[in-house]
């Protein structure tokens, strides 16, 4: 795991990268001000929260994983995700296709097959190859695990609906911006290589906090 004041460095490098290109979003940027996270400090953890936060609101997947956090109570959660019933999960409000995919992604991070302490040195695009191939993991949950619990510095989850929201406003747009749009706005705007912070930037302008995992 990165240094904690290498990772601020990092952020402080995008914020001013960002700044420095000019458009709608340095001015956004300049608005909201600096915006710094850490990497999560449980890894499994944080990917099974992404698993959690498919295909739902910011405030549902926090209230889920709070039902699940008092159901399977403290200590490390694979190991009491080994022991704990699907109707457990399923009482907290998961569906039954992401109980499946945790099952998967257990079975995954204990046989070996995933080795999140690798991940370090590990390229974005093969970080995304190896949780892809879990049941029910895609893109954009592969891009929250990067963004949000190894901080990489340069993710854009373009199909995310808050992020094409946001790029609809941003360019003044009559509608939601299609991927191809968000990806086009990076490109032109000078976001790479620290598409990550635009997104943080893109997801806090919508007026509320930056989303989580």
């Amino acid at each position: 795991m990165l240094e904690p004041n290498l990772v601020t460095r990092m952020w402080f490098e995008a914020h001013h990268h960002l700044v420095g290109q000019g458009g709608p979003l340095a001015t956004v940027v300049a608005s909201n001000g600096l915006i710094v996270r850490q990497p999560a400090p449980d890894r499994f953890h944080a990917l099974v929260d992404a698993i959690v936060g498919q295909q739902i609101s910011t405030k549902a997947a926090g209230a889920i994983r709070t039902r699940i956090g008092v159901e399977l109570g403290p200590g490390p959660l694979i190991d009491t995700l080994v022991t704990v019933d699907d109707s457990a999960l399923r009482s907290c409000g998961l569906s039954g296709a992401k109980v499946r995919s945790i099952r998967d992604l257990v079975r995954r991070v204990r046989d070996g097959s995933i080795a999140m302490a690798a991940f370090d040195a590990t390229p974005d695009a093969e970080v995304r190859r190896a949780l892809t191939a879990v049941m029910g993991i895609g893109r954009w949950t592969a891009d929250m695990f990067l963004l949000f619990a190894l901080c990489r510095p340069d993710v854009l989850p373009s199909t995310d609906l808050g992020i094409r929201v946001a790029v609809g406003r941003l360019l003044k747009l009559s509608s939601v911006a299609e991927p191809g749009q968000v990806e086009r706005a990076a490109e032109e705007g000078g976001w790479h290589p620290f598409a990550s912070a635009a997104s943080l930037h893109l997801w806090r302008m919508l007026g509320g906090p930056d989303r989580t995992v």
